[in-house]
């Protein structure tokens, strides 16, 4: 007897059915296979057949069975056997690897698979490691025969991975600093559900780790850090910022002490922080901040050490050199004196300014002097700038009091040095530090780079633009998408007006872009930044980071748009507890979202 089933699948809808016919002789046999050659001549006309509904998704073997109630011979196997069916090659990996703390300069390697789960070969274009320069990452290709022997090793990548098959990249990590470090692997690929792959190499985060920052790396093995004050006037105070992170994201930084050593005359001293002697605790990601001072009261060089006990693996305590040369205050060369004050603020010149981004810092040189002349010249340089910053001093270096526009969050420094009416130059640099943290509760930045653009500070750039949504909206939605078409909205009526805003956008080069949102309602909201216009620069890196007033709590370098047109849907701020979250997030995807 021959019979027919009609097997839907639900799943696959472009392939809407599949018939399977048989007849069933007396032994058990087919006699007859001219059932298969009428469903493929006229399947449309077969409303009689049984329907089985198969969802491939929800199978837990490659076997679907008959129901009971269908009309077929009752000693016949009342099964068929199926295989999900699978679209395309389907690239899986990692999202991020981590490198425990090692010793300065010794190597170690992990392996990261590049699996193609689909049923089509994976087509490679790229494996990117960035930056390619100066990273302590390096990357190669394992021979498959033999993972284990890196001398089999090459650079050259496979054009291709084939269906269910893998690829080995080797990811070693040599650390030259103790501090923690991070670079990204981008793996460019056909498969259209990833086809820009990212993934984070992190080194020496195993556990709560310290990040310093307004230190320099020491080359010598008996201290980990430096931090010079260069020269000072005898008796004149010089005051530095030292920024103590933790880069951990999941656990807590405890700083049992900070102490001052092998300063015998006492003339560095700690002007400012928080826990004073007791222990503090720095959460994930976020910081403190510790005041040094150097006050000379001789004509000599001074040093001496700052020690930071933390729960860091690496360090029972981070040192750091101190140095610094006090400088006669009379005669001979002349004395700069720099200080900055907020643009408008109402006060007095300081050379450490706490503001917020988006403020204008006035620099004031006025105060140098010359004891046998007068100052002729200034000459203004900024000695440090937030990653992504292109601010630049205005009208001009050699200003006598000029301007600088903070257009990021983090730490600026700016040098001064003089020359007088006989061309002598400042035997002593003077210098202002300038901390820019966000006074509203969220802040999230955008800035990026083009390599084809040679000039990214000209009006003529690549253009991405940052968008900030509640999660009811649809991007693009001008009543619930904050960007550059929308660029206030009001959110709480309870809150401040027009608590959320586009602070500043830039069309035409690198950044940057911010929103900031003030007291936002218990919610969701979603960060995505989409390619715009490359105007002919092609493929760009885009860095994107959230802030929760003076605290970062994301940071994502180096993202990968192969051109414009591309979307990034970078992640979620939870209005309730101010923080944010990307594990279910950070999808490349090419063209706007439609919702």
């Amino acid at each position: 007897m021959c019979y027919k089933v009609k097997v839907s699948m639900v799943a696959l809808p472009l392939l809407g059915f599949l018939l399977f016919t048989g007849c069933s002789g007396g032994d058990g046999e087919n006699s007859d296979d001219s059932g298969s050659d009428e469903w493929m001549s006229d399947h449309n006309d077969m409303d009689s057949t049984d329907d089985m509904r198969v969802n491939p998704g929800d199978m837990e073997s490659d076997q679907a069975t008959v129901p009971d109630d269908m009309e077929v011979e009752p000693d016949i196997d009342q099964s068929v056997d199926m295989n999900p069916m699978m679209v395309g090659p389907e690239l899986e990996y990692p999202e991020r690897v981590r490198f425990a703390p090692v010793d300065l300069g010794t190597r170690v390697t992990q392996l990261v698979a590049l699996t193609n789960n689909g049923d089509a070969p994976l087509n490679i274009q790229e494996i990117v490691l960035s930056p390619a320069q100066g990273s302590p990452f390096s990357i190669s290709i394992a021979d498959p025969q033999d993972l284990d022997d890196e001398s089999l090793d090459t650079e050259e990548i496979p054009s291709t991975i084939a269906a269910g098959e893998q690829l080995h990249v080797r990811v070693a990590f040599t650390p030259q600093t103790v501090q923690s470090v991070q670079a990204r692997l981008f793996v460019r690929s056909d498969d259209p559900n990833a086809p820009n792959a990212d993934i984070e190499l992190l080194g020496n985060v195993d556990s709560a780790c310290v990040r310093l920052v307004g230190v320099e790396s020491a080359p010598a093995a008996t201290t980990d850090f430096e931090l010079d004050f260069g020269g000072s006037v005898v008796g004149q105070p010089l005051e530095r910022v030292i920024t103590i992170e933790n880069c951990s994201e999941s656990e807590d930084l405890t700083v049992s002490g900070v102490t001052l050593a092998e300063d015998s005359n006492g003339e560095f001293a700690i002007t400012e922080w928080t826990a004073g002697t007791a222990t503090a605790v720095i959460g994930p990601s976020e910081q403190e901040d510790i005041k040094v001072s150097y006050t000379p009261d001789s004509e000599a060089t001074s040093t001496g050490r700052l020690s930071i006990a933390t729960n860091d693996p690496t360090w029972s305590n981070a040192n750091i050199k101190l140095t610094g040369s006090g400088r006669a205050g009379v005669g001979g060369c002349p004395i700069a004196l720099a200080t900055g004050v907020v643009q408008n603020s109402g006060n007095s010149p300081q050379q450490i300014v706490t503001t917020t981004p988006l403020s204008t810092v006035e620099l004031d040189g006025f105060g140098s002097s010359d004891s046998d002349g007068s100052i002729q010249s200034y000459q203004w340089s900024i000695i440090s700038s937030p990653t992504g910053s292109t601010t630049r001093l205005a009208p001009s270096n050699t200003s006598a009091s000029p301007r600088l526009f903070l257009d990021l969050a983090g730490q600026y420094e700016v040098e001064l040095s003089v020359y007088d009416d006989d061309g002598n130059e400042s035997c002593v640099s003077s210098r202002v530090v300038i901390l820019a943290t966000y006074d509203q509760d969220i802040g999230v930045e955008l800035v990026w780079s083009t390599p084809a653009d040679s000039n990214q500070t000209d009006m003529i750039g690549a253009d991405l633009d940052l968008h900030y949504k509640q999660q009811s909206s649809d991007w693009r939605d001008t009543a619930g998408d904050v960007f550059w078409q929308n660029r206030m909205a009001d959110w709480d009526p309870a809150g401040p007006e027009n608590n959320v805003s586009l602070d500043i956008d830039d069309t035409d080069g690198s950044g940057p872009e911010i929103i900031s949102h003030d007291q936002p309602a218990q919610g969701t909201y979603n960060v995505g930044v989409y390619y715009y216009d490359d105007n002919g620069y092609g493929a760009s890196y885009a860095t994107v980071r959230v802030y929760r007033a003076d605290t970062l709590i994301f940071e994502q370098n180096d993202k990968f748009f192969e051109k414009e047109d591309f979307f990034w849907y970078v992640g979620d701020v939870d209005g309730a507890s101010l923080t944010f979250d990307n594990t279910t997030a950070d999808l490349m995807m090419s063209g706007f979202p439609t919702n």
